[in-house]
């Protein structure tokens, strides 16, 4: 009989987690896209917000389809990059939607970035939230099985609401505006951020 699981029904790709962080940038920007993927934010920001847009990522496929919508393209590790390309203070925006949590050196990282980011820039994070009810549910019923998004397999690192917050006030920002992306519970996800939160937007 086929096993079916409760946690695999949630779409959890509605609404689109570029639209949240695209929605924060200003018209006319400069954004370093870290970890850019096939590169859907950078070409909508170009399009849409002209804005200058450069972009990293490491998968080789990814990439492939990235470099042609970034002004700017690095294939590169992001935890190996000891040095950028750009000069100091160059980005208004720095963009790290859903990378953190696959770095085994994220607060190495966030240091490094901000040289390049302009003094009154911004970076903007996505980060999944490993106290969701339903990761909670399974632990109080002893599962840990890598079968959920938030078990991620190339998941090197777990972040609440409280580790996000230190982990930035440790490596140098003032967190400004924080939210939750949450489509099933929104109401419960606005209240108890900490339990209800899929993923945290800062």
């Amino acid at each position: 009989m086929e096993k079916i699981s409760f946690f695999k029904k949630a779409d959890y790709d509605l609404p689109d987690l570029n639209e949240d962080i695209f929605r924060l940038i200003h018209q006319n920007s400069r954004v370093l896209d870290v970890g850019c993927a096939s590169g859907k934010l950078a070409e909508r920001l170009r399009k849409e917000k002209n804005c200058f847009v450069a972009g990293i990522e490491f998968d080789s496929e990814l990439a492939e389809k990235a470099e042609s919508k970034c002004d700017k393209f690095i294939r590169a590790d992001v935890s190996l990059l000891s040095q950028l390309p750009f000069d100091k203070d160059s980005f208004d925006y720095i963009v790290f939607a859903d990378v953190l949590e696959h770095l085994i050196n994220p607060d190495e990282v966030l240091r490094s970035f901000r040289d390049y980011l302009a003094d009154t820039g911004f970076i903007l994070l996505s980060i999944p939230n490993i106290a969701y009810w339903q990761i909670r549910l399974r632990l109080l019923f002893g599962n840990f099985n890598y079968d959920h998004p938030l078990l991620d397999g190339g998941h090197f690192r777990f972040f609440t609401l409280s580790s996000s917050r230190r982990l930035l006030e440790e490596c140098g920002y003032k967190i400004v505006f924080l939210t939750n992306r949450n489509t099933h519970i929104k109401l419960l996800g606005k209240i108890w951020q900490s339990r209800f939160a899929f993923q945290i937007i800062i």
